[in-house]
């Protein structure tokens, strides 16, 4: 396997970690009192390692389809995809907005849309081809976390442990 394969592999896990764990957690706050007080110190640090991801997939993404497609470049999904991941970064690098619980669920939904945009355009430009589903096996449309259940399920207990830890070690300073 090639380092870009694992590499690849690891942002899918840790990407849908940051959905579950987050999710997760924004939940439990409403259930538990201490939660909230450390909510956002808990989105802060999620939303930032977050950030430092969605930067290094942006860049992967733009050197892949930089060799792919060097001379596409008014391929729409290509330009839509680079600007929804541009607008994640400049988002949550602004510390007001990496805090707050509605943007949290705004970059969760982009993260989303970006995933599994390449499954959609995939479906839609394979109508035109074959109808017989003995003919569809070439494309891998099985989506990644029935593959990888395992390792998703370990990485949000680990996300979100880290992260909580983190937030709840802060909070503890600020009121010392």
């Amino acid at each position: 396997m090639e380092f870009r394969y694992w590499v690849e592999y690891f942002l899918e896990i840790f990407i849908l970690a940051y959905i579950l764990s987050t999710i997760s957690f924004l939940v439990g706050q409403y259930l538990n009192e201490k939660l909230k007080n450390i909510t956002k110190n808990y989105l802060s640090i999620a939303n930032l390692t977050i950030l430092i991801i969605v930067g290094i997939k942006n860049t992967l993404f733009l050197y892949q389809n930089f060799q792919i497609n060097s001379g596409y470049r008014h391929n729409i999904y290509y330009n839509i995809t680079i600007f929804i991941l541009i607008c994640i970064v400049v988002i949550l690098s602004l510390k007001k907005y990496r805090e707050k619980i509605k943007t949290t669920y705004l970059i969760i939904f982009l993260i989303v849309l970006v995933e599994n945009t390449d499954r959609a355009i995939i479906i839609m430009t394979s109508f035109h081809r074959d109808y017989i589903p003995s003919s569809w096996n070439y494309i891998d449309l099985e989506p990644f976390y029935k593959k990888k259940g395992f390792h998703i399920l370990i990485g949000t207990f680990l996300y979100f442990f880290v992260c909580y830890f983190l937030a709840n070690s802060f909070n503890k300073k600020k009121v010392k």
